[in-house]
């Protein structure tokens, strides 16, 4: 029940158009960032986990909200005539100051489609669970084609790259951002995961995956998004790896994490040269 609720906690806030407050407290309700769409993933963590919380009501109310905030994106946060959702700041992201972002915005990224994507496929299971067949063809056929663009359009050279908007820039850099459509598993090709698992290799540190390459000229030790280690980052990494066949290498990312945790204490982000926490106990 406390799962479910801190799911569905800023669906209560939602405005006219399907789109939900970015964060909320007892003082105010902000709307100004729009958060990249990691419910589908979260949805389907909890469904496999707990499938007898998924009740019909539960369903119902997951499948308004995924399919309004699926919309949302695709509809006020994509370039006329595309498909892929882009970010008009570092925060939509939530890495605010990733590396992807120096060269300014509107950008679109390969996280935020990967997500999509996922949120995609679980709206057509809820579909199909709901007995909505149309439903749940139309959203696989949406999935279809923005796994498609992902890749048409954002892998290139044997890595994710970023396109600006609306010169079409195409944007390199060493952010650990890049490497987040692992979360599709196996749903890319095996040519991409070789290449996307070689990546994260080349972020790892002995206390995780530094969210900028350490050999990166823009890593920053103290530096947020640039360089320390992060707990979302991290999962969503872990997840991705081990539904393609990846254990060694996720368990040595998480067994490095728990004894981060374990020796320097609990902390919004982390030194990844020495574990040491950076900001926010």
């Amino acid at each position: 029940d406390l799962a479910w609720e801190q799911l569905m906690v800023m669906w209560d806030r939602r405005d006219a158009y399907g789109k939900c407050p970015s964060s909320m407290n007892d003082r105010e309700i902000r709307y100004t960032v729009s958060n990249p769409p990691v419910q589908g993933w979260a949805l389907r963590r909890m469904w496999d986990e707990n499938p007898a919380m998924m009740t019909v009501p539960r369903m119902l109310e997951a499948y308004e909200y995924l399919a309004k905030w699926s919309d949302w994106l695709c509809n006020h946060r994509t370039w006329p005539g595309e498909l892929l959702p882009f970010y008009t700041h570092g925060f939509d992201s939530g890495w605010d100051n990733s590396t992807i972002f120096d060269d300014g915005v509107p950008i679109v990224t390969p996280d935020q489609p990967a997500y999509l994507i996922l949120q995609l496929e679980v709206l057509a299971d809820l579909a199909d669970a709901l007995n909505m067949q149309a439903g749940a063809a139309s959203w696989r056929s949406r999935r279809d084609a923005m796994l498609a663009e992902l890749l048409a359009t954002l892998w290139k050279g044997g890595r994710f790259v970023g396109v600006r908007k609306p010169s079409g820039e195409v944007v390199q850099c060493e952010s650990l951002l890049t490497c987040m459509p692992i979360v599709l598993g196996r749903r890319l090709p095996a040519d991409v995961r070789a290449a996307l698992v070689a990546r994260i290799r080349e972020h790892l540190t002995p206390w995780g995956l530094a969210t900028e390459k350490p050999s990166s000229g823009l890593y920053e030790d103290n530096g947020y998004w640039r360089g320390p280690i992060w707990a979302p980052s991290t999962m969503l990494i872990v997840t991705g790896l081990l539904d393609i066949g990846q254990d060694e290498l996720a368990g040595t990312i998480v067994r490095a994490f728990c004894r981060m945790c374990a020796e320097h204490g609990f902390y919004e982000n982390f030194d990844a040269k020495t574990g040491a926490g950076c900001w926010d106990t």
